[in-house]
């Protein structure tokens, strides 16, 4: 992914329309471990990231923590089955078995597999480019908290940045009162209905302008 995101820049920046045009990476929720990489590779201007996680692991943890707690799962039993998903993430998952082939065609327990150690913070700690980091408060699928503790102490000092959590918004900066679920699937039909009617007032109020203002002029 990576690769084809950097592979991009160089096809926009080889075009003389866009030769004075600045150009960067726009990516949510997993884009947190192919962007930070793919700008060290490319000649990106500014990178834009909505929702993205640190470590593949404990996003994985933190997932499962906010789904048995909305199943309604009291703090013990949470507890105690993330203390038994640990052991068996360990047993799982090594540097020898994530960096083995997939046996065929690659699947999507091979997705998680050669991902299943990924972390970002060697990639953040090396960014030279201008940054946007935005969470959701009531995000479902990813720590808010560990998120911008993490690029706030990691981010190069002279590193242009915007690190925010915007109020009542979801894992992709929607309206947390109406579409706060960790995958889209769940939504029931009244909210489906509900997004396609609603357009950008979907968004939690601001979000989307707080993007475009801050890749054009910078402002956090």
């Amino acid at each position: 992914r990576a690769e084809e995101a950097v592979a991009a820049v160089q096809t926009l920046r080889a075009r003389p329309e866009l030769k004075e045009s600045r150009l960067g990476f726009l990516g949510f929720s997993q884009a947190g471990w192919v962007v930070p990489y793919a700008s060290q590779h490319s000649t990106a201007d500014f990178i834009v990231l909505i929702g993205p996680a640190i470590n593949w692991r404990e996003q994985g943890f933190y997932y499962m923590q906010q789904r048995l707690a909305a199943e309604g799962a009291e703090p013990p039993v949470i507890a105690a089955a993330i203390a038994t998903e640990r052991a068996a993430y360990a047993q799982r998952f090594s540097p020898q078995t994530v960096m083995q082939p997939c046996a065929s065609r690659c699947t999507r327990d091979d997705f998680e597999r050669r991902n299943a150690l990924s972390d970002a913070r060697q990639d953040i700690a090396a960014q030279r480019v201008p940054v946007m980091v935005l969470m959701g408060a009531q995000d479902l699928n990813v720590s808010s908290k560990e998120t911008l503790t993490v690029w706030s102490r990691l981010l190069p000092v002279a590193t242009s940045r915007c690190l925010r959590e915007v109020k009542d918004a979801t894992h992709g900066l929607l309206r947390a009162k109406w579409f706060n679920y960790q995958l889209s699937e769940q939504w029931p039909r009244w909210t489906q209905w509900g997004f396609l009617a609603a357009g950008q007032s979907a968004y939690a109020p601001g979000a989307l302008n707080a993007i475009s203002e801050w890749v054009l002029e910078r402002r956090c």
